[in-house]
């Protein structure tokens, strides 16, 4: 037969030691950290930043893509230019996609969708910007991308993808192509 005093697992002797105070508080923190961890993570849709999706903590150091609508005065289709153009170059205003209710990655994930440019999707892209260019107009989007040299500061490159014209559209025979 045992003791009552004699201690019969671990525990019982955590317990039971001078450290039991300390192995008290220590589960009183643990159980209080996860807790605000957990209203942390609740409040913010389940993203906080160890674990989080947003490029700033779990992209860092990667190339980036994003979009550009401009809406630009309509030229005759043989001069359209597919050059690409620094940021400051951009010709004609910018097409503020906020006041359409529109996302900036929505823009940008239809543009870098793999799939083929049918009249389906661009009739699609036509809705999800939520107007149509006026006469004597056209919205031209933009692939924007990184370009990194190891000696050179970041620069910022704006390759034009497509104009939407009122009636009709063109796409960068370079880029895009028709499906």
């Amino acid at each position: 037969m045992q003791s009552p005093n004699k201690p019969t697992s671990a525990s019982d002797l955590i317990k039971q030691s001078q450290f039991s105070g300390l192995y008290k508080k220590s589960r009183r923190i643990l159980i209080a950290v996860f807790l605000i961890y957990a209203a942390l993570v609740a409040s913010n849709r389940g993203e906080f930043w160890p674990f989080s999706i947003y490029p700033m903590f779990s992209s860092a150091d990667r190339p980036w893509v994003r979009a550009i609508v401009r809406n630009v005065e309509v030229m005759p289709s043989d001069s359209v230019h597919w050059t690409p153009v620094d940021v400051p170059d951009l010709p004609g205003d910018p097409f503020v996609l906020d006041d359409h209710n529109v996302l900036a990655n929505d823009v940008a994930a239809f543009l870098n969708s793999p799939d083929p440019w049918n009249p389906m999707r661009l009739e699609d892209l036509r809705t999800l910007l939520g107007a149509s260019p006026s006469n004597g107009r056209a919205f031209v989007l933009y692939r924007v991308e990184e370009e990194r040299d190891v000696d050179e500061p970041l620069r910022v490159r704006c390759t034009p993808l497509l104009y939407l014209f009122p009636e009709t559209e063109e796409l960068n025979p370079n880029v895009l192509s028709k499906g």
